[in-house]
């Protein structure tokens, strides 16, 4: 750990000191199936996205680029969440992983060093109105070309009022919403 406070400087350091190498193992503990279980769920739960992506797609300027573009950033965010996932697990453990909600709260809450506990709340509101924007404006396209009209900005107000009613009448919070998708 030494070395890598001096090649990396402290900030790395202090990170590398919470971290337990031991949380990753044992690996495949209760076999292939539960990963496979839970590989299936993640897969057929949401395609959303995909669906959202299919609206957006055919309004993109440069559609010579549009493939390598997709990989690209499905390589870097991928990259990006497999970083987070084996860092809270190197932080928390399986065990502590699997009960909390929100596990990088979590486990930024045990960095010594610093409080990056704002810096992940940001990202997260961030994150959330991105997502709920470009789906407002996925739907707001599908809605255009059901009824064969030019005008985008007529759906832009029902659509946000029902996304605000649905999202307050459907859950009343996040654990209710987990157990629907499980």
């Amino acid at each position: 750990m030494d070395i890598l406070k001096k090649y990396f400087g402290t900030y790395l350091g202090s990170l590398i000191g919470v971290y337990d190498l031991n949380n990753l193992f044992p690996v495949l503990e209760r076999g292939i199936l539960p990963v496979l279980n839970a590989a299936f769920g993640i897969v057929s739960f949401s395609f959303g996205e995909v669906i959202v992506f299919l609206m957006i797609f055919p309004n993109v300027n440069n559609k010579k680029n549009i493939v390598k573009i997709s990989y690209l950033s499905f390589l870097i965010a991928g990259g990006l969440l497999f970083m987070i996932t084996l860092r809270n697990i190197f932080v928390l453990g399986s065990d502590l992983l699997l009960r909390g909600v929100y596990p990088s709260f979590l486990s930024t809450k045990l960095f010594p060093v610093i409080d990056i506990d704002p810096f992940v709340a940001v990202d997260l509101l961030i994150a959330g109105v991105v997502k709920i924007s470009v789906f407002m404006y996925g739907a707001v396209v599908g809605l255009i070309q059901i009824f064969n009209l030019d005008d985008y900005k007529l759906f832009i107000l029902p659509i946000s009022t029902i996304i605000v009613g649905l999202s307050i009448w459907v859950f009343d919070n996040v654990f209710e919403m987990q157990n629907w998708i499980s």
